[in-house]
């Protein structure tokens, strides 16, 4: 692995793991009490929505970007690594082939068995 991408990976994995801890959209930390109800600063245009809220929904956009481009350089890697190891296996040196001599005699008909003009039964 090259050092950008290491060093990318690490970037990261740093802002993903900072931006975990932090608070979501819907409060300070505590999830929400019931599942019915109606998240205002979502319905609200951004402009109208308060400085902690509208640092909240950018925490949470700068989180699920992280999270993204983490995704794309893992899969990134993995095509990377598997179109190399696939075109070294495409290109590489074929080996000798194994001498059959000893094998074809092992495995020979016997010559009574079959006679020459004569169709074989299976």
């Amino acid at each position: 692995m090259s050092p950008i991408t290491r060093r990318s990976l690490l970037v990261a994995a740093l802002v993903t793991a900072y931006l975990s801890g932090q608070p979501r959209a819907y409060g300070q930390g505590e999830p929400p009490t019931t599942t019915a109800r109606v998240n205002e600063a979502a319905s609200q245009p951004a402009s109208a929505l308060s400085g902690d809220e509208r640092l909240l929904h950018w925490r949470q956009v700068f989180f699920w970007a992280a999270v993204l481009l983490l995704i794309f350089f893992i899969a990134a890697w993995v095509i990377i690594r598997f179109s190399l190891r696939y075109r070294a296996y495409l290109f590489r040196e074929k080996p000798p082939p194994t001498p059959s001599e000893d094998v074809w005699r092992m495995h020979r008909v016997p010559e009574h068995d079959v006679q020459e003009g004569e169709p074989r039964e299976e």
